[in-house]
């Protein structure tokens, strides 16, 4: 070591306050995830260079190391250490929790250094660059910084540097003018064809620099550092590339890696688009990255459903993941919840999910605020009836919750549940304890009852149910007129006092205000009208817990959930049978799904007006042969693993029913054919093909079948049958413009595409002579000439018009 080094390394171990230091490894070995107590650390060993880089690896295990640590940890590593091996890794550790081009920049430039004095091979480094070179070529601000550096690096081979110089003048990016100059240059020192070079590298950048100019406005924009802005760049890039919109979501969490929202967003982001390798390391990183992160819910949930995905080992997550929510009781209670509910999709028999509730009922037990919710028990009560047929102990979750906390919500969840299974005798007993014991705002309960036995009751029950909800309403007037008698005796002593002096004219009333469309959630769809919409859900309301809530305002035809593609946020739409249904709800206000308020909003389609399609669709297609227990749910269900659903169109029609399912794009619609001829129902095999409303199928007209109009009222369906039983199809033809009560009748083999007055042949270019039966019109007279000509015989032959005596004799068989 020279003398330098010497000095160097005397200069880090002076000043170290040993008391001080101890005091905080002591709070650390008690909790390791005190952040504070690290960093404090972390400061006081600055000057001792082998206890920081020790203090520095056990911060890095726990928690991520901003940009600014890790540069200082290599800085240090590039002078104290002669073995370049710990600093390449040191490197490589750093770019693995933070895609930083800071980092990545520097980490090139130490390795062209490297190279320069031999301790490193050339093919070495270029392995190294070319590895983040993929990963950082995506970014459209600040890419350039590490290509000018490879680039520089290559030049020397120049087949290969032009092919990069090419390669990227063909990729977005800032700095393409200057990417143009630096190749320019290149190719004037290589002095081969170089006009004829520049002439086609100059129409790709002409190419590239129109699809740069959004991005450059934006990017001006973000200069402030607002995060709105970066989320309306991300909204941009995400329907452009997910590389790019990556690369922006690294530069948004390299600011605001304190906030929970930011992680959140990108987790939902990458959650199905990457590896489930990548997508962890995202969730480690937020979940580590600062404690305001580590000790959001939502975050931890994401990380037990990526575990559930990979198959994985749950529990360890799932008790880091208590440790640091268990201070947050709803946040305790939204991870207990969760890990029961992916329990439950585990397959696990009856004994161990209980042996599971237990444990998480102490851990909810140890809460200060344990009554903040019952999400658990509901959960487990729900397990019971609905997924291991034990629906008395089920019952009793449902009775224990009840004696604790007599809430209207827990009454229908129990009820709703009951008759879910089935077990409506069970319904009726809950809603005749509910309204029994249950004294405010029981209206709901009132109108839940009398629609179950309206649906599912007997007259008697009918009868029962209304006697006792009069006797209740009897109840709870009687305890709101004891309640008003004060205000009451107050008011008339108030006229008294006023009687002496004369009284304000009275005030108009207002008229009520329109209803603001600019409150309405626009969305893409023709049934829009009768569809709510559910803004900023938190990830454990499930589908259960909105439908329970909302079914008892009308039928639910439709429901799904998705992330909002801006922001990530957890959205839900649901549509109802009946428009009015939705009126009802927003007449409602706010309503407690799950511990959470939510407030419903309501749809409007973003065209006012119908558009008749008289082309291909090509975004959609038709689904036949489905029957009519077929629902838009089960559609969804099979038709989104092909993309995003824009909007379903169910038609029933008898036993049967057929289906519109519009895609976002026509590239995913015409993928979900492959469902043709598949069977998503027991015993029956759809049909799939994209929407065509002109096509029609145009059947034979078959020679055996006739078709016989303008009878008079006196011809009965019998006369009919004895006729045409002995008279074959062609010679009956024979009768068309007979005279029959002075009707013209007419026979014609029939047409199986006219249905409904629709018919799919060329339109008649003559119209029927007005007020005069269709038979004797101008265009029916032409068919009965054609109709004369069916054979040589009946050509030559003269036919009378016949009499009714006539007609009737050969109905007779008499000649």
């Amino acid at each position: 070591m020279t003398s330098s080094e010497d000095d160097y390394d005397m200069e880090f171990k002076e000043g170290v306050d040993e008391n001080k230091a101890n005091e905080l490894r002591r709070l650390i070995a008690d909790n390791p995830y005190n952040q504070q107590a690290h960093l404090e650390l972390l400061d006081l060993l600055r000057s001792d260079l082998a206890e920081l880089n020790a203090a520095r690896k056990v911060f890095a295990n726990i928690f991520t190391l901003s940009v600014d640590m890790w540069l200082e940890w290599i800085s240090d590593l590039t002078i104290s250490e002669l073995d370049n091996k710990q600093v390449i890794e040191c490197y490589l550790n750093a770019l693995d929790q933070q895609k930083s081009v800071r980092i990545c920049s520097e980490f090139f430039e130490y390795l062209v250094m490297q190279v320069e004095d031999g301790n490193l091979s050339r093919d070495k480094a270029l392995e190294l660059m070319r590895i983040q070179l993929k990963i950082f070529a995506a970014d459209f601000k600040e890419s350039h910084l590490l290509y000018d550096i490879y680039l520089e690096f290559i030049k020397e081979n120049t087949e290969e540097c032009r092919a990069e110089y090419l390669k990227r003048l063909e990729t977005l990016h800032m700095e393409i003018d200057s990417t143009f100059s630096n190749y320019s240059s290149f190719e004037s020192s290589a002095q081969d064809n170089y006009d004829q070079r520049m002439k086609s590298a100059s129409r790709l950048v002409n190419n590239v620099k129109s699809q740069c100019q959004k991005r450059e406005e934006f990017e001006i924009r973000i200069k402030n550092g607002n995060l709105q802005d970066y989320l309306e760049y991300l909204e941009f890039e995400k329907e452009e590339s997910m590389d790019r919109a990556i690369r922006i979501y690294e530069r948004v969490v390299e600011i605001y890696f304190n906030d929970p929202y930011v992680w959140n967003s990108y987790v939902n982001y990458v959650f199905d688009r990457l590896k489930e390798e990548q997508v962890e390391k995202v969730i480690y990183r937020a979940v580590s990255s600062s404690t305001t992160c580590m000790v959001n819910c939502d975050l931890w949930v994401s990380y037990l459903y990526l575990i559930e995905k990979k198959k994985g080992n749950l529990d360890e997550i799932f008790q880091r993941g208590i440790y640091f929510t268990s201070g947050s009781p709803i946040d305790l209670i939204k991870l207990l919840v969760t890990r029961l509910t992916i329990a439950k999709r585990q397959l696990l028999n009856l004994n161990q999910l209980e042996s599971l509730y237990k444990q998480l009922f102490e851990y909810q037990k140890s809460c200060e605020a344990v009554n903040v919710n019952f999400d658990l028990q509901v959960t487990m009560a729900k397990l019971y009836c609905l997924e291991f047929d034990e629906k008395q102990k089920g019952y009793a979750v449902f009775d224990k919750i009840l004696k604790d906390n007599n809430d209207i919500k827990m009454w229908l969840g129990y009820a709703t549940t009951a008759i879910t299974i089935k077990d409506y005798e069970k319904a009726r007993a809950v809603f005749r304890n509910s309204v029994k014991t249950y004294k405010n705002n029981i209206g709901l309960l009132y109108t839940a009852w009398c629609n179950f036995e309206e649906l599912y009751g007997s007259v008697d029950s009918i009868i029962k149910c209304r006697q006792i909800l009069f006797t209740c309403r009897e109840r709870d007037a009687g305890y709101t007129d004891i309640q008003q008698e004060t205000i009451v005796k107050e008011t008339k002593k108030k006229r008294e006092l006023e009687s002496d002096y004369e009284l304000p004219e009275r005030k108009k009333v207002k008229k009520e205000k329109k209803v603001d469309i600019s409150q309405f959630k626009v969305i893409d769809s023709k049934n829009a009208g009768s569809m709510l919409f559910f803004g900023n859900l938190d990830g454990h309301v499930t589908e259960n817990d909105i439908i329970t809530v909302f079914e008892k305002y009308g039928k639910i035809i439709d429901f799904y959930m998705m992330p909002n593609p801006e922001n990530g946020q957890l959205e839900a739409f649901l549509e109802y049978q009946d428009p009015q249904s939705v009126r009802d709800v927003i007449s409602e206000g706010e309503f407690e799904v799950g511990g959470y308020t939510l407030t419903p909003q309501r749809c409007r389609p973003a065209e006012l007006k119908w558009k008749f399609k008289n082309q291909e669709e090509k975004d959609t297609v038709y689904v036949s042969n489905l029957s009519s227990n077929i629902n838009k749910i089960i559609l969804r269900q099979h038709f989104g693993y092909f993309g995003k659903i824009k909007d379903i169109r169910l038609q029933y029609k008898g036993k049967s029913a057929f289906a519109y399912v519009q895609f976002a794009r026509p590239e995913e619609a015409k993928e979900s054919c492959k469902l043709n001829e598949t069977e998503i129902e027991e015993g029956r095999n759809i049909s799939v093909a994209i929407s065509n409303p002109l096509k029609k199928t145009f059947h034979e007209a078959d020679e055996k079948v006739l078709y016989v109009t303008n009878l008079s009222n006196s011809i009965l369906e019998q006369d009919l049958e004895n006729l045409f039983s002995t008279e074959s199809a062609r010679k009956a033809l024979q009768l068309n413009g007979t005279r029959l009560d002075n009707r013209y009748i007419t026979v014609s083999v029939a047409d199986p595409n006219i249905r409904r007055k629709k018919d799919l042949r060329e339109p008649a270019t003559v119209k029927p002579t007005a007020l005069v039966p269709r038979a004797v019109g101008r265009s029916h007279q032409k068919n009965v000439l054609k109709a004369q000509k069916v054979t040589k015989e009946t050509a030559d032959k003269d036919l009378k018009p016949k009499t009714q005596d006539d007609f009737r004799k050969m109905l007779l068989g008499n000649k």
